[in-house]
C-alpha cells in the first residue's frame, strides 16, 4: 500500500473514531456526578431534582457497581421459592436464575454531569444515588453484616423495574408495580414501574428505598451473621403446618422487621416522615399507610403491644390492623406493631433525629444479633427478645433509661413480666 497525504488523513481520521468508539466502551465509573431526584423539604413535594456524586459505581452504562448492580428485565419466578434448599448462595443463584440484563441508560454529559434524557434513566440514577447513600449511612452507624459487604460473591442486585410472575413457561405478571421490596432468596431489591400511584415512584423515594435496604440489615444481622441462624429462616420459610404459637411468632418478627426498617430510614434520612410522607404524596389508594406509619400521627400516639394484643385500641384502628381477634392471629397487619415499636425508638431519642441517627439506629444494629442467637437456642419469638437486646447493649445512662420509659408504656405486659430484665 503506498501511503500519501490523503491516505495519512483518513488513517489519522480512522484512528480518531476508533478511539471514540473505544472510549465509549470504557467503564465509566465513579466518582461521578448524575443529576436525580433527591430530598428537599424545600420544595413542593419534598423532592427535587439536584446534582448527586455517585461514589461506588463500576460501569454507570452497565449497572455494576461496587455493592449493588442494578439490572434491567429482571423477573423473579414464584415457583423458584419453594425449593429453599441448601446453603444461602445457593438459593440466591438459583432464583436469581438469568441475573436480568445491563441497563441501558439514555444521558447526555453537559461537561460536568449526567443527565438523563428519559424517565426510565431519571429513575436509575435516582434509585442508585438513594442506594448508595443508604449503604454509606448503614456503614456510618456501624454495621458489618453481609448487609453492607463489598465481596463480589456477596454483591447485592437491583431487578430496575422488575417483574414476579407465575413461572417461565407461564410469566404471567403477579406484581409489575407500584412497589419496591427486599427479597431475601434473591439477596436483592425488586424497584417496580408505577402505575396507580402519585407522588414519587417508590422505587425511587429516598425513604422508601431506606426502609427497603433496612429489611436486608435486619436479615443479615438476624440470620447470616449468626450460625445457625440461616436455617432457623429455612425452617420458618418452608414449614406448612404451623402451630397458633408459631404464627404468632412469625407475625410478630414480620412487624418488628416492619418497625425497624421505617427506624433505619428515619435515622438515615434524618426525617421522621422520611416513610409516611411516601404515602401521604402517592394519593388516596396510599393514604390510610401513612396515617398507620407516622410515628406522631393519631395511631402512633395511640398504639400499644397490649391495647394490639388485647383489642382495647379504638375500634377504627383495629379494623385498619385487621385485627378481629386476640394475640395477634394470622389476619394481623404486622405493620401496625412495627410502628408501635418505630415511634417507641423515636420518642426515646427525644423526638430528635440527630439522637436517632447517632445514638439509638447504631444500637439497633448492634442488638439484631441477639434475636438472632436466641431464635437458635429455640426460643420462639416475641417482642421483648429484641427490646432485651436492644436495651442490653445501650451503655447506662439516659438513653437506656429513656428505652425503659417508652418499652414500660408500649410493650407494659412484657416488661411487668420481667422479660425485659435489664430495665427492672
Amino acid at each position: 500500500m503506498v501511503l500519501n497525504r490523503t491516505s495519512f488523513i483518513l488513517l489519522g481520521t480512522m484512528l480518531v473514531v476508533m478511539g471514540v468508539v473505544g472510549a465509549a466502551c470504557e467503564p465509566l465509573g465513579s466518582p461521578m456526578v448524575v443529576e436525580a431526584l433527591v430530598p428537599d423539604d424545600s420544595a413542593r413535594g419534598g423532592v427535587a431534582l439536584q446534582d448527586v456524586t455517585l461514589q461506588r459505581v463500576v460501569d454507570l452504562r452497565t449497572g455494576r457497581g461496587l455493592d449493588f448492580d442494578v439490572r434491567g428485565d429482571f423477573k423473579v419466578n414464584v415457583g423458584d421459592f419453594s425449593d429453599l434448599t441448601g446453603d444461602f448462595d445457593a438459593i440466591v443463584d438459583r432464583i436469581r436464575g438469568n441475573g436480568g440484563a445491563d441497563v441501558d441508560p439514555h444521558m447526555s454529559f453537559d461537561g460536568t454531569r449526567y443527565v438523563a434524557d428519559d424517565y426510565e434513566t431519571l429513575f436509575y440514577f435516582s434509585m442508585t444515588a438513594n442506594f448508595e447513600s443508604a449503604f454509606a449511612y448503614a456503614r456510618e452507624a456501624g454495621d458489618v453484616s453481609r448487609a453492607t459487604s463489598s465481596a463480589p460473591s456477596q454483591r447485592a442486585i437491583v431487578g430496575l423495574f422488575a417483574s414476579v410472575v407465575l413461572s417461565p413457561l407461564l410469566p404471567l405478571p403477579l406484581l409489575s408495580s407500584d412497589n419496591a421490596a427486599y427479597a431475601a432468596p434473591v439477596d436483592g431489591w425488586l424497584a417496580l414501574r408505577s402505575a396507580f400511584q402519585e407522588g414519587v415512584p417508590f422505587g425511587m423515594h429516598r425513604g422508601v428505598i431506606a426502609h427497603e435496604f433496612g429489611h436486608r440489615l435486619f436479615f443479615h444481622n438476624v440470620f447470616s451473621a449468626v450460625d445457625g441462624g440461616f436455617e432457623v429462616w429455612q425452617r420458618d420459610n418452608t414449614e406448612t403446618e404451623l402451630s397458633a404459637e408459631q404464627i404468632r411468632s412469625q407475625m410478630l418478627l414480620k412487624g418488628i422487621d416492619e418497625g425497624l426498617a421505617d427506624a433505619f430510614a428515619i435515622a438515615a434520612l434524618s426525617d421522621k416522615d422520611a416513610i409516611n410522607d411516601a404515602f401521604a404524596f402517592a394519593g388516596d389508594l396510599f393514604e390510610p399507610e401513612a396515617d398507620r406509619r407516622d410515628v406522631e400521627g393519631e395511631f402512633g400516639r395511640a398504639a400499644t403491644y397490649d391495647a394490639l394484643r388485647t383489642l382495647s385500641l379504638d375500634t377504627s384502628m383495629l379494623e385498619s390492623c385487621g385485627l378481629t381477634r386476640p394475640e395477634f392471629a394470622q389476619q394481623f397487619n404486622f405493620y401496625c406493631v412495627g410502628t408501635v415499636l418505630a415511634a417507641s425508638l423515636w420518642e426515646a431519642a427525644d423526638r430528635d433525629a440527630g439522637i436517632m441517627r447517632t445514638e439509638v439506629e447504631p444500637a439497633v444494629i448492634q442488638a439484631l444479633p441477639g434475636i438472632g442467637e436466641a431464635l437458635v437456642a429455640g426460643v420462639a419469638f416475641d417482642v421483648d427478645l429484641f427490646l432485651e437486646a436492644l436495651v442490653r447493649v445501650t451503655p447506662p445512662g439516659e438513653r437506656r433509661e429513656k428505652l425503659c420509659a417508652q418499652f414500660a408504656a408500649r410493650f407494659e405486659s412484657l416488661v411487668i413480666a420481667g422479660k425485659v430484665p435489664t430495665c427492672l
